[in-house]
């Protein structure tokens, strides 16, 4: 129970999404 709840935010797929678009973005400025 206690690793669960060490670690939600990366269990979300909102925060998955959201890291995965600043990558993203990052990857599109450095190509730009």
């Amino acid at each position: 129970m206690s690793k669960k709840n060490s670690i939600p935010k990366f269990n979300h797929p909102e925060a998955i999404y959201s890291i995965r678009t600043r990558l993203f973005a990052v990857e599109l400025s450095k190509r730009y």
